[in-house]
């Protein structure tokens, strides 16, 4: 693309490039001079010259960026806390996999004791590649993404389902299903190891699917819904409404609170838990509760007598 003097060679240029481009060429300095002849260059070096120290130099950067590509793309994960923590110890490589546990002088057997193949359990095997994962993910992915998909490395897996790489279809948030599917299959192999307790193909296939709904359904809503709980809820709906002097104790909180009401449509009111006993109830049994997120698929038992006073118009007073 040269001539022996160093400038551009346009004629070379013509019928290959269009104008615009040719034109965008020649309005920079050719960075050969007269006489010089094209060479390869290395650009991870100073001075052009490969390395082993610049290769490996590369190689670290190029995995630190992927890496905090990754945390950044974890931590605003829409979906519980639980799963975010759980991909955030995949990308560290601090699940306690047989391979890890090994490492750490745990255990002296670092394979899979569900395969039982002699093949070592690290994270890919114990959340990609053993025979029950496999089928799961091979039921989601689509047939043109496989071979990538169960070919790559621990990060770059990480990377491409994170940013939605691998999506099959735009009813489906592939980020979140990998997030469930991961959370399930290492919830499986728990189960099964810890307390021999088996689930089957089918019984994961519902657990995914029922979980990705349920994560969906709460984190997904185009209108959140917000509850404050206090002792003095009517006290705190008024601050809420009204504001506070800066100088109160709460005023950050209130301040917090009000911007986030901005996002949406919203009505501040006070409700007696007389008034709404059903909601009373599912609040006292939360604190009981260890998991972030439950859906009922139909009222709990202890809400029976609640809704049937509710359904009767029956009130009762505080205290009973």
């Amino acid at each position: 693309m040269f001539n022996q003097n160093g400038s551009w060679n346009t004629q070379k240029m013509r019928g290959k490039l269009s104008p615009m481009v040719i034109n965008n060429i020649v309005s920079e300095t050719p960075f050969l001079g007269a006489g010089q002849r094209d060479t390869l260059a290395w650009s991870y070096s100073s001075d052009g010259w490969f390395s082993i120290a610049t290769a490996y130099q590369s190689i670290q950067e190029d995995d630190s960026n992927v890496k905090q590509c990754n945390f950044n793309r974890i931590w605003s994960w829409k979906g519980p806390q639980r799963v975010r923590v759980l991909l955030w110890k995949i990308a560290n490589d601090a699940l306690m996999t047989n391979s890890n546990r090994r490492r750490r002088n745990i255990t002296n057997d670092d394979t899979c004791m569900i395969c039982n193949t002699g093949e070592v359990e690290d994270l890919l095997h114990a959340l990609r590649d053993y025979v029950y994962a496999k089928r799961i993910w091979q039921a989601v992915v689509p047939s043109f993404h496989q071979q990538r998909f169960f070919s790559c490395s621990i990060y770059e897996w990480l990377e491409k389902n994170l940013k939605g790489a691998y999506q099959s279809s735009k009813i489906i948030s592939w980020e979140i299903m990998f997030g469930v599917i991961c959370e399930s299959v290492w919830h499986r192999r728990n189960k099964k190891i810890f307390e021999d307790f088996f689930i089957d193909l089918d019984g994961l296939r519902q657990l995914v699917w029922r979980k990705y709904k349920d994560f969906t359904r709460a984190f997904n809503d185009h209108r959140p819904t917000y509850s404050l709980s206090n002792s003095r809820t009517g006290c705190a709906a008024k601050f809420v409404s009204d504001g506070v002097n800066p100088a109160h104790p709460c005023s950050s909180s209130v301040s917090t609170i009000r911007k986030m009401l901005q996002q949406g449509d919203f009505r501040i009111g006070h409700t007696l838990r007389e008034a709404n006993s059903a909601a009373d109830a599912l609040t006292k049994y939360a604190h009981s509760m260890q998991e972030d997120f439950t859906a009922f698929d139909q009222p709990p038992s202890f809400l029976s007598l609640v809704l049937f006073a509710d359904s009767s118009g029956t009130c009762f007073p505080r205290g009973f």
